[in-house]
């Protein structure tokens, strides 16, 4: 027995590459994802009234590049118009690398169950659709999404466009600081309560987080700045005559604590 466990031993140390040999990659992989959010900010602005969320989602993968995925949050009435208070996003694509790059070219589209059109105005539901595409590089990307239905709902803004430049960055161990700055561009400019033009705007990000096992703690500061974050304060959130006005782009800072599995 004392000479087998030597022969082993010796053989391992004469063989490493046979000794640590890594496990085949996997055809595709399955994964989840469930979170709590003190708000759920899009691009800047609150889907919550600035109040929690819970959020969560399932994504498949394949070794070939190819990806399929659902995720869905709990939201507003004022966001979806006597909905059933939930966003529920469907998306597919293909990502593969040219050289040092990352290319993701996808679909994204956006559900709100129950949503209705508006009597009142010219405002369709919310549910939209985009292609993306998307340039990684080492610990930094950028994305361009484009609106082939209205933007949400709002009158003439098929054709949206949303850019998106982000950077993640590992300090240590489990511990990432990660960056982003987006610009809204909308197709046709709205115009506000005071008659006020409003065309684009610039939302910011700036989030620390730490994983713990299957869990991951945040902390990230949101801001905004341009016509859509002045289009969305003073939000009469209620719809009551004695309304409760909420400013859904203010700066603030969003706290979560999610997991995977």
């Amino acid at each position: 027995m004392k000479k087998t466990l030597i022969a082993i031993a010796m053989a391992s140390l004469t063989f490493p590459a046979l000794a640590q040999q890594k496990e085949p990659e996997p055809d595709y992989t399955i994964s989840g994802n469930f979170g709590l959010f003190s708000d759920y900010r899009f691009r800047g602005i609150s889907q919550t009234d600035t109040g929690p969320a819970l959020q969560g989602g399932f994504d498949f993968a394949h070794k070939s590049g190819f990806y399929l995925g659902t995720w869905a949050s709990s939201i507003s009435e004022y966001t979806s118009a006597t909905g059933d208070g939930m966003e529920i996003d469907f998306y597919g694509g293909y990502k593969f690398p040219i050289g040092s790059l990352t290319v993701d070219i996808g679909n994204l589209y956006y559900h709100y169950p129950g949503s209705i059109r508006s009597p009142d105005v010219d405002l369709k539901k919310p549910n939209t659709n985009e292609v993306y595409i998307g340039l990684g590089y080492g610990v930094m990307s950028f994305k361009t999404s484009y609106a082939t239905t209205r933007y949400f709902g709002l009158p003439e803004t098929k054709g949206t466009l949303y850019y998106d430049l982000s950077a993640s960055i590992p300090l240590a161990e489990g511990l990432t600081l990660s960056a982003h700055a987006g610009y809204l561009n909308l197709k046709k400019a709205l115009y506000d309560d005071d008659d006020k033009k409003v065309k684009s705007g610039t939302d910011y990000r700036l989030a620390i987080s730490k994983s713990l096992g299957a869990y991951t703690l945040s902390a990230a500061y949101v801001s905004n700045s341009g016509d859509w974050e002045r289009f969305n304060s003073d939000i009469n959130v209620d719809g009551k005559d004695d309304p409760t006005l909420k400013d859904l782009g203010k700066s603030a800072v969003v706290l979560s604590i999610s997991a995977t599995f």
